[in-house]
C-alpha cells in the first residue's frame, strides 16, 4: 500500500502535504509583508494618526497591532516558528478586513482579505508542516527526553531504544515489503 509508513514513520503522502503547506506558508506569508505590512512600516510615522480605526482602539494602536500582525507575525509564519500562535493575529486583521473594514464593499473589493483568512485558518488548523522552525523544536525535545529516559540500556524497555530521525524522508516503499525494523511488523 502506498500509504504506509516508511522506516520513520512519514508517508509518501505526508511529504507531499508538508511540502504543500510550506509553499502556503510562504506564499502568502511573503504576500502579506510584501502587499500590506512592509508600507505600513515604513510609513508608520505618517500613519500613526491617520490610520483608519474599525473596532475602536484608536487610529495609532490599530496601526500597531495590524502592522506587528502583517509583518512580524507573516514573518514567523514564513520560517514555521510558533506557527500557530503567529497565525490568530493574522486571522484576526484579516477578519476585521473583510468583515469591517471592507464589509459594505462588493466582493471583489474584499475578495483578497477572504483568501488570506482562509489560508491562514487552514493554516491554524493543519500546523506548519514538517518543514518548520516548529518542528526541529519539537524533533530537539524529542530527541532530549529520549537521552533523558533512555539513560541506561534497557532491553526490553520502549524507552531505551532510540527515536528514530522522526521527520527524515523515507525511500519509495516496494509493494509488499513493510518496515525493515525488527520491533514489530507492518501488517495488522
Amino acid at each position: 500500500m502506498s500509504t504506509e509508513s516508511g522506516k520513520n514513520g512519514i508517508t509518501f503522502s505526508g511529504v507531499m502535504q508538508s511540502a504543500g503547506l510550506l509553499v502556503l506558508r510562504v506564499g502568502v506569508g511573503l504576500a502579506m509583508i510584501y502587499g500590506h505590512g512592509w508600507g505600513k512600516l515604513m510609513n508608520f510615522t505618517d500613519l500613526y494618526d491617520r490610520f483608519p480605526d474599525p473596532i475602536g482602539l484608536g487610529s495609532g494602536l490599530s496601526l500597531g497591532l495590524v502592522t506587528f500582525a502583517e509583518v512580524f507575525c507573516a514573518a514567523l509564519l514564513i520560517v514555521g516558528l510558533f506557527s500557530r500562535v503567529a497565525v490568530i493575529p493574522l486571522i484576526i486583521d484579516m477578519a476585521v478586513a473583510f468583515f469591517i473594514v471592507h464589509g459594505g464593499q462588493a466582493f471583489d473589493q474584499k475578495e483578497p482579505s477572504l483568501l488570506f483568512l482562509i489560508s491562514f485558518v487552514t493554516l491554524l488548523i493543519t500546523g506548519p508542516g514538517w518543514y518548520s522552525l516548529d518542528n526541529l523544536r519539537k524533533r530537539g525535545k524529542r530527541k532530549k527526553k529520549a537521552a533523558l529516559s533512555s539513560g541506561a540500556t534497557g532491553a526490553g524497555s520502549l524507552t531505551s531504544a532510540p527515536i528514530p530521525e522522526a521527520y527524515e524522508i523515507p525511500s519509495m516503499p516496494t509493494s509488499g515489503s513493510g518496515s525493515s525494523g525488527s520491533s514489530g511488523s507492518s501488517a495488522s
